[in-house]
């Protein structure tokens, strides 16, 4: 069945959205598999290798929640070991190995959840994280610190990925993933919260694939010192995150398998994760009638096919002045 996301529901309370962006997250979970110790760790290797899409998709999902306020808490629970540990114990009791294919993607989904929050605490949290430093050394300050995580994702669309590669179609196991929250105690979440919230990144993924090129000029510009350390940064550089990821997901299997994590830490006090504005700037696209979202169920799951863009121009125009608007 294929149905329309409503463009007021998507709007309404949207903020300026997430962190690390999803070209940055696409691209640490398409270069973290080559870390894992495929001596110790062979399958998990292997079945991460194996669905390499829904690895990809997955390592943007928990920034969902922070599509509105209502949802912000729910975005940063996903971040954290807590939801992770959880999500495996969801798995284990409810499909026994051998596993099926169903029960595999489910797990490299919860692969990429995990890489997501590991990333994201390095990249974020420390005097010396790249963030902080980058900000520190681009100037960068008051509110146009998400330009550090806009910048990022354009670069890495631009200089490091082509647009043709990204999954244009995202499986996302919303039954489960509920299921997980209500098992956390979040009774009050509704699957149709996570949809809208994951659309809405799906459309920002979309903008960034076809259109980023017009904002990659003006943020090279701005940010010369992110520009050329956002891969190399000793420090939650995406090269030190894709090798931090791998081993947070080794940590996730000896979770699965029955072994006492280190990382069994939640948020510290103070410290939740910063957004970006290109994921509002999508929400404004869908309620203005500019970009259609297009989604269908499948199962206990949903996919989210690539939107209808309606007025190309508009976009375009948008997209232009949000560039424009970012260069002080």
């Amino acid at each position: 069945m294929i149905h329309r996301s409503l463009p007021t529901l998507l709007f309404m309370g949207a903020s300026s959205a997430f962190a690390a962006g999803g070209s940055t997250h696409f691209h640490i979970a398409d270069i973290s598999p080559k870390h894992i110790d495929q001596e110790n760790y062979g399958a998990l290797h292997d079945l991460v290798k194996s669905y390499p899409m829904i690895y990809r998709v997955s390592s943007y999902f928990p920034d969902w929640g922070y599509a509105f306020p209502a949802t912000n808490e729910y975005g940063e629970e996903a971040h954290w070991p807590p939801f992770q540990h959880a999500a495996i114990d969801h798995l284990v009791e409810n499909y026994p190995e051998p596993w099926d294919e169903y029960a595999e993607k489910l797990f490299t989904f919860i692969c990429g959840i995990t890489g997501h929050g590991e990333a994201d605490d390095v990249w974020h949290f420390g005097d010396t994280a790249f963030l902080n430093v980058a900000n520190e050394n681009d100037q960068v300050s008051g509110g146009l610190r998400d330009d550090v995580e806009i910048g990022c994702d354009i670069f890495v669309q631009a200089e490091k990925r082509w647009w043709y590669r990204e999954p244009s179609a995202w499986w996302i196991p919303v039954g489960d993933l509920a299921q997980v929250y209500w098992n956390l105690g979040y009774s009050e979440l509704t699957t149709r919260e996570i949809e809208r919230g994951v659309t809405m990144l799906h459309t920002a993924i979309f903008m960034e694939d076809h259109f980023g090129w017009l904002i990659y000029l003006p943020m090279k510009l701005q940010l010369p010192w992110t520009n050329a350390n956002y891969m190399d940064w000793y420090d939650g550089g995406v090269r030190d995150d894709a090798v931090e990821t791998a081993r947070r997901l080794q940590e996730l299997w000896d979770y699965k398998e029955g072994n006492d994590p280190a990382s069994r830490f939640t948020a510290p006090e103070g410290n939740a994760h910063p957004r970006d504005a290109l994921a509002a700037l999508a929400a404004q696209m869908i309620h203005d009638g500019i970009v259609v979202p297009r989604v269908e169920t499948q199962g206990s799951a949903f996919i989210i096919r690539e939107p209808w863009v309606v007025d190309r121009a508009e976009l375009f125009r948008r997209l232009q002045d949000f560039a424009l608007r970012r260069d002080h």
